[in-house]
Parts: structure tokens; sequence; C-alpha cells
């Protein structure tokens, strides 16, 4: 299902969660505003779902984090989510993609994320995450991308992330980050 580069306003209805045979939902770049709603949580059979470039509103949609089914992808970037990023994230064990840039995210990152073990690209940019960049970020074999850009991350880049031989971009600036590189 598709609503992708719209105009579309107001609030996602809660009758989507009816839909529980629906693999893809894509809801981008429109002008949704809100929290989004729990019934999303039935969609258990749902592999990608993008929600990106809205106006959604609201604490972290932790309903996201129970579609076990998610496989492809979940974007939640570029709304007005705040609050921390649960460790729940880490039961996101299949998902390739994750990206929840231009969010208002703050807190430290979840050492929890690191079970997301089928990630290839994560993007956690422009958002207010503070502490350590997590040592366990590393056990994540097969991220290709890593992207905290402009958050307030601080301390030293982990040595863990210089033997991540499969890394090709992983972006750190606009942070404050100390130290040497590793």
């Amino acid at each position: 299902m598709g609503f992708n580069g719209n105009q579309l306003t107001g609030f996602l209805p809660s009758s989507l969660g009816n839909l529980t045979q629906l693999l893809h939902l894509y809801t981008s770049h429109n002008m949704f505003k809100g929290a989004l709603p729990t019934s999303l949580g039935s969609l258990q059979d749902l592999t990608v779902a993008t929600f990106n470039n809205n106006k959604f509103t609201g604490l972290f949609p932790t309903v996201t984090l129970n579609i076990s089914s998610l496989s492809f992808a979940l974007d939640l970037a570029y709304n007005n989510f705040i609050g921390p990023l649960p460790p729940e994230v880490g039961s996101l064990t299949k998902l390739a993609y994750l990206y929840i840039a231009g969010n208002n995210l703050s807190g430290s990152i979840p050492d929890a994320i690191s079970n997301c073990q089928s990630l290839i690209d994560l993007r956690l940019d422009t958002n207010s995450f503070n502490g350590t960049i997590p040592a366990s970020i590393s056990k994540m074999k097969g991220l290709i991308v890593l992207n905290l850009d402009n958050n307030a991350l601080s301390g030293p880049i982990p040595q863990e992330l210089g033997l991540m031989d499969g890394l090709k971009g992983l972006y750190l600036s606009r942070n404050n980050l100390s130290g040497s590189i590793p």
C-alpha cells in the first residue's frame, strides 16, 4: 500500500491495523501528523514500513518495534519524534535498513541495537543522542553504513569500529568525540 509523495494530511487511521495481510506500507513525503496508531502492531506480515518526511510527533513509536516481520526497511526519518530510542529496538533482528535520522531523539544509543544482526544500513544522524558510541555496534558484522552525524555523542571512537572490515561508510561528523581515530 503506497501513499508516498502526496499532500495527505491528518492522522494515520487506526483502521490500517485491519489490513493484517499487508506486506508493504509506504506513507513518506506527506503531511501526516500525530502519533503512529498502535493498531500497526497487528501488521505481522509487514516487511517494509516507511513513515519518513511527515510531521509525526510524540515519543519514539514503540509499536514499530513489535512488528517482528519487518525484514527490509523501517524508515521513521525526518519527523518530530522525541525521547530515547528504546532498548526494544534490538528486537528488529531481521531488519536490513533502519532510518531514524532527523528527529529529536535523545539519551544514549542502547547497546541492544547490536542485536540487529541483519542491519546493513543504520542511520541515527541529526538527533540529540548523547553519551558514548556503544562498542557493541561492532558486533553487527553485516553493517555497511553507520551514520551518527550531528548528535551530541562524546568520548573516544570505540577501537572495535576499526575492526569492522565490511563497513564502507562511517559518518561521525558534528559530535563531541575525542581521542584518536582507530
